[in-house]
């Protein structure tokens, strides 16, 4: 009865943890809050990652066929509006003006005073023919040139704008939004239906909708296979991720599980102990989620690993139970005072080594360290408490299977002492010829290896980007302030920065979105111009008409001063003590916000710059060496290319802020574990062993690679190795230094272990995301390691440090 409500209290809390759970697939999550360029990263996600926008990527062998392709898809997604709310693949002033007329109306309410005290001078009853007359002459010249396709739409020049149109619309000459310098690549831009996604499944579904259309379009219009299309954006990169980390999380569970199950099988033969062991792991899986639920609520793409980790270690405390059964049959108390000191401090120590972990920057790392913990306590109570009863009742009485009992006294240990001095040796001269291995600086750890979303953006990054041959890519700079007038004064203060940057060779150049950012004071001082303006409208229009030019002509003149009367009678937004206007039409609003945003809450206001730098050198710790000039409170200069080199010396002091720690934590455990100086040396001896012999092994093998995530493998694998050490010598002492009832039980139950617990990590090198894949690799290799060294070297060492047993 105890049993069943304890079982039903159990599947109640497992169901309140797995509904609070959810995947949380943004890599500015996965990032530390310390760095400064983290934390532009994050705040160039939270401003600026635009969740209803896919973009397509088209690229063909001639800018032609790119354009039209892109003018051919765009229109057969304006049919379907049922999927998109718009798709956008030009800029539409550069061919018919009067398409974004909201747009140009709101720059000039936006723009300073006195550039709208020219534009009414050049407009003013008696001057505005002279203007006309002027476009006239322009037209006149033949040169089919794009200002002069734009004045014959515009002949009273509402386009020139203070700085020229493109600039005031946020672009310089050499940043694109929709085609590269060659024309061969084109960017639609797809907006997603109103009321965006629920989830990340129908995120995916959307997608694969989208792409559904691509496929139906390419048989209609006969795209070849020439043209190609990708697909990129946030939408994109969610779908992508997400469901990438539920088939991690499933298929590195079930395929640890399935090999686990194999493996005990082929060890044992008994599918009753069997059984009982797949449900214990079952409960300590669902257990640990439900209180990762509560916990966290959320895992990043980092954490999900901690599934596949922790089946491989719980599964090692079953084993060992099982193995040593016969030493307590049909007893289970027995069994739990022989065995369960050992399982205690070892699943202590490999606690003590994942919560140590937390002191990590890397979010991803600490979340995944937490969760282990959790687990590995989870896991020792539920083998003691519930498989060992298990494990007595199978006992057979054969602890030694009928091998003759001085076989192991016949066994020389010289060949193990001879191999652990070829391999120490081995591994000083590899070290002092190779050196240790480095970081791996090109090494990605926080995207997919395989990733279509991740490749289109690089390649839609380097098609529209500034064209510089061998120049640093542009960077990101990201302002911020509590209100719409600090960020028009905070893009004056980066624009004095980046001036004496200019000067002194550091950067090339820049673009800040001076005009797109709603200034409250010109928008005010403004209204009464263009309400006048908005007043002469009819006038304009019998000018033009009068002056020669056709009705089409008109189109802009009657749509922006249309936008003008509009807008001086619209009632304004509010927040943070300020009155502004935005444009309203869907155009507007998505060009404006690719440079500017608001917080729901109405308490940050951000803007969005690019720097082309001249070079990228960093300091000692890792950070832009001119960044220094720039940065300032709400002024921050971030891109990967910034935070990589400043991530990877956080990674290097965090080693050893980590590592210290947890190793002088584990030392303690240790002299409290062993009370025995040798025995302590002894298993901190074979960590150092099997340490020193994956790092020779790192400088042969080129497959084991290290970078900023996976060097948390090394105190993880400090720990994990500690258990095996634990029990061997908790072995060696109850056998006095007998090596044949140790290799009979012991040995066995962690060749076990070893091998179920390098599964369970090496599933992970199969993971989408290339830091837990390398991570998985690393582990896998490094537990081997451990395991091989506790059962073949440390009881020889440990006979040889006791000298009870004759060699």
């Amino acid at each position: 009865m105890r049993a069943t409500i304890l079982f039903l209290i159990w599947i109640a809390l497992t169901i309140i943890g797995l509904s609070r759970l959810s995947f949380n697939v943004e890599v500015a999550a996965m990032l530390p809050k310390t760095l400064p360029e983290a934390r532009g990263i994050q705040q160039l996600y939270e401003h600026f990652s635009r969740e209803d926008e896919l973009i397509v990527v088209i690229s063909t062998p001639d800018a032609e066929t790119a354009t039209e392709c892109a003018r051919s898809l765009a229109k057969r997604f304006d049919d379907r509006t049922d999927l998109v709310r718009a798709a956008i693949w030009h800029l539409p002033f550069e061919e018919k003006p009067e398409l974004a007329a909201d747009l140009l109306a709101w720059l000039w309410l936006n723009g300073p005073p006195e550039a709208l005290d020219d534009l009414g001078a050049k407009l003013a009853e008696g001057s505005s023919e002279e203007t006309l007359q002027q476009s006239l002459e322009e037209l006149s010249t033949g040169f089919l040139d794009e200002s002069v396709i734009v004045r014959s739409y515009d002949p009273l020049g509402f386009t020139d704008l203070p700085g020229g149109l493109r600039e005031s619309a946020g672009l310089s000459e050499n940043d694109r939004l929709f085609a590269s310098s060659d024309g061969t690549m084109r960017i639609v831009y797809l907006e997603a239906p109103e009321g965006g996604f629920d989830g990340y499944r129908e995120t995916a579904d959307w997608i694969a909708s989208i792409r559904g259309e691509i496929s139906g379009w390419r048989k209609v219009e006969d795209v070849g296979p020439e043209t190609e299309i990708l697909l990129t954006g946030e939408p994109a990169f969610v779908a992508e991720i997400s469901t990438a980390m539920e088939r991690d999380m499933k298929g590195s569970a079930i395929a640890t599980i399935l090999l686990i199950a194999l493996l005990f099988w082929l060890w044992y033969r008994r599918l009753k102990p069997l059984l009982w062991l797949m449900l214990m792991l079952g409960l300590i899986f669902s257990g640990t989620f439900a209180v990762g639920g509560v916990v966290f609520g959320q895992l990043t793409a980092m954490s999900i690993g901690f599934a596949a980790i922790l089946l491989g270690l719980a599964v090692d405390y079953g084993v060992v139970l099982f193995r040593e059964r016969n030493a307590a049959p049909g007893d289970p108390a027995k069994l739990r005072r022989l065995i369960g000191p050992s399982i205690l401090w070892a699943a202590a120590t490999t606690a003590a080594v994942f919560a140590t972990l937390n002191l990590a920057s890397l979010p991803g790392i600490a979340e995944l360290g937490t969760l282990v913990a959790i687990g590995t306590a989870i896991g020792a109570g539920v083998m003691l408490g519930f498989f060992a009863p298990v494990a007595a009742r199978n006992a057979d009485g054969d602890a030694f299977d009928g091998e003759p009992e001085n076989h192991a006294a016949r066994v020389s240990g010289k060949p193990a002492l001879i191999f652990t001095g070829v391999m120490i040796l081995a591994g000083v001269v590899t070290v002092w010829v190779a050196g240790i291995p480095e970081l791996r600086r090109e090494a990605k750890p926080f995207e997919l290896r395989e990733s279509e979303s991740f490749t289109s953006m690089e390649a839609m990054q380097n098609g529209l980007g500034s064209g510089r041959e061998n120049a640093p890519p542009s960077l990101p700079i990201v302002l911020t302030a509590n209100r719409w007038s600090g960020l028009v004064d905070r893009v004056d203060e980066a624009r004095q920065r980046l001036d004496a940057t200019v000067k002194a060779g550091d950067i090339a150049n820049y673009l800040l979105p001076t005009t797109l950012i709603p200034n409250p004071t010109h928008q005010a001082a403004n209204l009464d111009r263009i309400r006048r303006l908005a007043g002469e409208r009819d006038r304009f229009v019998a000018e033009i008409l009068a002056a020669g030019f056709t009705e089409e002509a008109t189109a802009l003149t009657r749509s922006i001063t249309d936008s003008w009367g509009k807008l001086a009678n619209a009632t304004p937004q509010t927040g943070s003590g300020e009155n502004w206007a935005m444009p309203q039409s869907d155009f507007g609003r998505w060009l404006i916000g690719r440079a500017v945003s608001s917080s729901d809450s109405g308490a940050t206001f951000a803007a969005i710059g690019s720097v082309q730098p001249n070079h990228l050198k960093t300091d000692l710790e890792g950070h832009l060496l001119w960044a220094e000039n720039v940065n300032d409170d709400g002024i921050q200069i971030t891109g990967w290319e910034v935070l990589n080199p400043a991530l990877e010396s956080l990674v290097g002091r965090d080693f050893r802020r980590v590592f210290l720690p947890m190793g002088i934590i584990l030392t303690l455990m240790l002299v409290v574990v062993f009370r025995h100086l040798g025995d302590l040396l002894l298993a901190l001896g074979t960590l150092a062993f099997s340490g020193l012999a994956l790092v020779t092994l790192s400088r042969w093998i080129p497959a084991i690679e290290w970078n900023t995530f996976n060097l948390a493998a090394l105190p993880i694998l400090f720990g994990t190795g500690l258990d095996y050490a634990i029990h061997m010598i908790f072995a060696l002492r109850r056998s006095n230094g007998e090596l044949a009832p140790v290799r009979r039980g012991i040995s066995q139950a962690l060749l076990f272990c070893g091998f179920s617990t390098a599964i369970g990590f090496g599933s992970l090198a199969f993971a989408a995301s290339e830091g837990l894949a390398t991570l998985g690799l690393v582990c896998a290799i490094g537990i081997l390691l451990n395991m091989l060294a506790a059962i073949w070297l440390l009881p020889h060492w440990w006979r040889w440090s006791r000298r009870r047993v004759a060699p």
